[in-house]
C-alpha cells in the first residue's frame, strides 16, 4: 500500500511540475506566425512580428482570443529582432512562422535583401516551407491585416497564395525554392501582393523578378502567368479577349510542353493547350456556325503573340527569363561546355521558334 501511496504521489508532482513548466514556457516566449521586414531611406530595418493571442492558452483550454503584431527596429536585422526581445521580454519563437512578407523596397535593396535572407536560411527554427512574398507597399500593412471574416493575416495570406497557385496559374514560392533557385543561377518569380486604397482588400498583383538575390524587373497579373506556363512552372493562363465586338473569357491549361534545342542560338517551344470557354455572351446571334475554329485561330494568335512580346523584351535584354541556360546544363551539357559557359552573352541574339497549339474542349457559359 506504502509503494502504491509512492507511485501516487510520485505520478502527481511529475503532473503538477509538467504543468509548471508549459505555463512558464507559454509565459515566456512569443509564438510568431508571419514576419514583415521593411527598411526606410536610411537602410534601417522595421520589423513586424504578427503572433496568436494565447494569453488564456492552456493545457486543459485551448482557447486563443485572436492576434496581435509588435514591431521592432534597427540599423541591422539582428538589433531588429533584440529590439523586440527587449519591448516583451521574451523569447521570439519562430517554429510555426508560415509567412515571410518583404516590402517592395526591401526587395529593390540587394544588401539588404541578401542580409534578411541569410537570416532566415540560417535560422534552425524557420522552417524551409514557409511561404515567400513581396508587399507592395510597407510590410506592416500586410501584418497588420483583417479580413472581412476576421482571420488572421498570416492564415489569409496564405491561403491566398496556395488559391492562386491551384487556381490561378501563380506558382507559390517557399524559401526552399528561393534557396534552390540562387544556388543553380536561376531567375525566380516571387508573389507580391497588393491591397485597395482602405487597405481592406489584399489581392495578388503579379510578381517580381529576382535573379541571384538581385531585383530584375516586375511582371503584372497576365504577364507572371504567361511566363510560369512557358516556364513549365504553371500550366494555366486564364484571359479576357476581344472578338468580333465582344468579350470572350477562357481559361487554357497546358497538356504538354515540348522543348527541341536546334543549336545554342536557336530551339523550338511547343505548347499544346485545352481551353475552356468560361464566358460568351451573343444576344444578338452574331457569330456564325464556325465559331469555334474562328476561336481557335484567334486564340493561337492571341497567346502566341503576347508568349513572343513577352521573350522578346527578356532575351533582347540579356535576362533568360526562362532559365534556358539551367535547361542546357542539364539535357545538352556538350552545348553547354563548348557555347555557353564560355560566353556570358550566349543570350544576345537567341531566338525560340513558339509554336501554339490550341484547342477549345469545353464550353462553360455560352449564349446564343
Amino acid at each position: 500500500m506504502k509503494k502504491l501511496m509512492f507511485v501516487f504521489w510520485g505520478i502527481f508532482i511529475c503532473v503538477i511540475m509538467k504543468s509548471c513548466t508549459y505555463s512558464q514556457s507559454i509565459d515566456t516566449r512569443l509564438f510568431v506566425s508571419g514576419i514583415g521586414v521593411d527598411i526606410n531611406d536610411d537602410g534601417d530595418y522595421s520589423l513586424y512580428l504578427s503572433y496568436p493571442d494565447i494569453s488564456e492558452f492552456s493545457p486543459e483550454s485551448s482557447k486563443i482570443k485572436g492576434a496581435g503584431s509588435i514591431d521592432g527596429f534597427g540599423k541591422t536585422f539582428y538589433e531588429a529582432m533584440y529590439d523586440i526581445v527587449s519591448k516583451t521580454k521574451k523569447n521570439i519563437d519562430l517554429d510555426h512562422v508560415k509567412i515571410v512578407v518583404i516590402s517592395s523596397k526591401l526587395a529593390k535593396n540587394n544588401n539588404s535583401f541578401c542580409e534578411v535572407l541569410d537570416y532566415l536560411s540560417h535560422n534552425p527554427q524557420i522552417s524551409r516551407r514557409i511561404f515567400m512574398c513581396i508587399g507592395d507597399g510597407d510590410s506592416k500593412d500586410f501584418i497588420n491585416f483583417k479580413s472581412k471574416s476576421g482571420e488572421d493575416s498570416q492564415i489569409f495570406i496564405e491561403e491566398l497564395i496556395e488559391y492562386n497557385s491551384k487556381k490561378n496559374g501563380i506558382k507559390s514560392v517557399t524559401l526552399s525554392n528561393m534557396l534552390d533557385y540562387f544556388s543553380q543561377n536561376k531567375n525566380i518569380l516571387i508573389p507580391v501582393l497588393r491591397l485597395n486604397n482602405d487597405k481592406n482588400v489584399m489581392s495578388i498583383k503579379g510578381s517580381y523578378i529576382l535573379d541571384n538575390e538581385s531585383y530584375i524587373d516586375e511582371l503584372n497579373l497576365k504577364n507572371t502567368r504567361v511566363i510560369n506556363l512557358l516556364r513549365g512552372d504553371n500550366d494555366k493562363i486564364i484571359y479576357s479577349i476581344p472578338f468580333k465586338s465582344r468579350y470572350i473569357d477562357y481559361e487554357s491549361e497546358s497538356t504538354k510542353r515540348r522543348i527541341n534545342i536546334i543549336s545554342h542560338k536557336n530551339m523550338n517551344l511547343e505548347l499544346n493547350l485545352n481551353t475552356t470557354i468560361k464566358n460568351c455572351l451573343d444576344p444578338n446571334h452574331i457569330f456564325s456556325y464556325n465559331i469555334m475554329d474562328d476561336l481557335n485561330n484567334n486564340l493561337d494568335n492571341i497567346i502566341k503573340i503576347d508568349c513572343m512580346n513577352l521573350l522578346d523584351r527578356f532575351y533582347k535584354n540579356g535576362i533568360d527569363i526562362l532559365n534556358l541556360e539551367n535547361y542546357f546544363y542539364k539535357f545538352s551539357p556538350k552545348i553547354w561546355r563548348s557555347e555557353i559557359r564560355r560566353n556570358p552573352n550566349w543570350i544576345e541574339g537567341f531566338s525560340i521558334n513558339l509554336n501554339i497549339i490550341n484547342n477549345i474542349t469545353n464550353t462553360e457559359n455560352i449564349s446564343f
